[in-house]
Formats: C-alpha cells, structure tokens, sequence
C-alpha cells in the first residue's frame, strides 16, 4: 500500500517545526540570562584580596570565610580554594587544581617566612 500525505500536512509540519526551534533558541537565551543573574548575586559575595601568604584570591564577605580561585571565578565557576594539609601554607582549588600561597609559609624551626622573604618567629605573627 502506498500512501501520499498531501502536501499542506507537510507545510503545516514545516511551520511546526520552525515554530518549536524558536522555542528552543528562545529558551536557551532565557537559561543563558538565568546563568548570568545566578552568578551576579555569587560574584557580590567576594572581593579580590592578597592573601597573608602573598596570593591574589577572592575572598568571601560572609560567614563561613573562606577563599576562592581566581582562575576559576575568571571562568565563572565556583571552586572553593582546600587546605593543602603541609607545611607550604599553601590551599588548592578542587576545580582546577590550581595552588595559591594563602598563609605565610611555616619552616620546621618555627620560624615563618613572610611573602616579602622577610623572617619572623611565629611570637611575632
């Protein structure tokens, strides 16, 4: 059996079809605007400090106080800079695996070494 549709139904679906492709072009700037308003009210909660440690980082304005990548917030993206557990005073970011001096480094005669290389014992800090 061979069956033709007539020729509006496929005009009728053509228009269909342009008809839900705006509708997609249209919901995609609607998230892009969505993604841009999200991260706005994140980028207010930070400021761009040097760190104890000589490192150039955001800082967050609220509690829990913490630190973020700048390479990461360069990106739009949010990665919270982690401990590096040693002696460095070194943190690192999750995202990208950056590392950044946030605290002055530590020798293991106590004494800690200032970002300008200038000595102090850990009295003086």
């Amino acid at each position: 059996m061979n069956f033709k549709l007539p020729i509006e139904f496929w005009k009728w679906l053509k228009r269909i079809w342009g008809f839900l492709t705006r509708i997609g072009r249209i919901r995609f700037w609607i998230d892009q605007l969505q993604r841009q308003k999200e991260w706005a009210q994140i980028r207010e909660n930070y400021f761009l400090i040097n760190a104890p440690g000589g490192a150039m980082v955001y800082k967050s304005k609220g509690s829990p106080e913490h630190y973020i990548c700048p390479a990461c917030y360069a990106n739009k993206q949010h990665g919270i800079l982690q401990p590096a557990r040693d002696s460095t005073g070194e943190s690192y970011c999750p995202t990208c695996n950056a590392r950044y001096p946030i605290n002055p480094q530590e020798s293991s005669t106590g004494i800690v070494l200032d970002s300008d290389d200038s000595e102090k014992t850990s009295d003086e800090l």
